[in-house]
């Protein structure tokens, strides 16, 4: 794939451009050919010295928004439980530092990132679908494809080959908890979330870096997103989306139906393993019955399949329970027989709670849909912790391993 430039000024039809050259001289550009017409060409200014430039390799690269990283920030990139050395695959940094040489912030070892990063977004082989510029011209701008306020994550393809079972995707759902957001497609109207949760995480990366050296280490989801395909379209293009609050709340609580359904298989298993001659059939009936119920399968999904932080849990809780108040809407919290992870059993109570209100009992809601009042912004904010717990449920769910009773 290529860029596409307008056939003549004010035409709506377009030629695809592909690199073909990168032309070294006092000024630096990269050269690309009209596909039918090879004799016709543009180019694209690389604004640095093109200089210490690594061997050749291969690169991947993914954009994304994010509202805290800077200009100046150049961000090594790390994936946790590497076999390979320091599990370095690649760089982010944003699209603007890639058009201000006079400023740029990168050290000998991201240059090259940057170039290469440059080079697959003149091949507009990216994440994201380019921008159709509007002027026909024989010299074109980085910025007349691509939004500057972008953010770049270039990964060196021979490096993530050297791990196991490598997939980029799976590492989206701890991306988007610092922050950034997979963009596919540049005109799409954008929903960010402003949890302050999200700000602080992004902050750690400079608390927990050496000075001058940005680095962020990111954990996979142990899922397989190859058997669960609502996984990645979720990531990549749902939690971006600007939709009406309860079409939101589905959208992400479909991960909670997905994962209780597993609870439930797990759970049964645990029953049947651990059943004696001597339990009355009844016994087995209630057992099996509580199981079965939604609220006994997120309770267990967030306190025994996930590992949940029970402060956030606390936290959340909080925003549950001031906004049913404010609609007065009971937030009583059903008798439990667990004595541990108290915080994350009422938030999944709540959790619980507010499915079946808006579910079943809309109409509470209803008037707060529309218009700009404090309710409405907690509930934005409610929903933001929900995205964000939804993405901690996915990073860190995980079956226990049913062992049999002992003889």
């Amino acid at each position: 794939m290529g860029l596409f430039i307008p056939k003549d000024i004010g035409s709506e039809e377009y030629d695809e451009f592909i690199l073909t050259e990168f032309e070294l001289s006092e000024d630096n550009f990269f050269i690309l050919s009209n596909s039918n017409d090879y004799d016709e060409k543009v180019r694209i200014k690389f604004p640095f010295e093109a200089k210490n430039i690594a061997s050749p390799y291969t690169a991947s690269v993914y954009l994304f928004d994010n509202q805290y990283i800077s200009q100046n920030d150049v961000i090594e990139l790390r994936i946790s439980g590497s076999q390979n050395g320091n599990g370095r695959i690649g760089y982010i940094f944003t699209l603007a530092s890639l058009i201000d040489a006079a400023n740029s912030p990168f050290n000998e070892h991201s240059f090259s990132f940057a170039y290469y990063g440059f080079e697959k977004l003149v091949e507009g082989t990216t994440s994201c679908t380019p921008l159709l510029p509007k002027a026909k011209s024989e010299e074109y701008q980085l910025t007349d494809f691509y939004k500057d306020n972008l953010s770049c994550i270039v990964l060196c393809n021979e490096n993530t080959q050297r791990e196991t079972d490598f997939d980029f995707d799976a590492y989206l759902f701890n991306l988007y908890q610092y922050g950034f957001v997979y963009i596919n497609d540049q005109q799409k109207k954008l929903l960010t979330n402003k949890l302050v949760l999200i700000n602080d995480k992004f902050d750690s990366i400079k608390v927990n870096s050496t000075a001058g050296n940005l680095s962020l280490k990111i954990k996979k989801t142990i899922l397989d997103l190859n058997n669960e395909s609502y996984l990645g379209v979720l990531i990549k293009s749902l939690v971006e989306e600007d939709n009406h609050y309860l079409t939101r709340f589905h959208t992400f609580y479909q991960i909670i139906e997905i994962l209780i359904d597993d609870v439930l298989k797990n759970e049964i298993k645990i029953q049947i393993r651990n059943i004696s001659i001597e339990m009355p059939g009844f016994k087995l009936k209630e057992k099996v019955s509580k199981i079965a119920t939604d609220g006994y399968r997120i309770n267990q999904l967030l306190t025994k399949y996930c590992s949940i932080n029970n402060e956030f849990g606390k936290s959340f809780s909080e925003k549950l329970k001031t906004f049913f108040s404010l609609i007065a809407i009971s937030t009583s919290v059903e008798e439990n027989d667990e004595n541990e992870n108290d915080n994350l059993i009422e938030l999944a109570s709540l959790i619980y709670k507010l499915r079946n209100n808006l579910v079943h009992n809309y109409r509470a809601f209803f008037k707060f849909s529309s218009g700009e009042n404090d309710l409405q912004s907690l509930l934005m904010e409610i929903l933001e912790y929900f995205q964000y717990l939804v993405c901690e449920i996915i990073l860190t769910f995980k079956i226990p391993v049913v062992t049999p009773p002992s003889s």
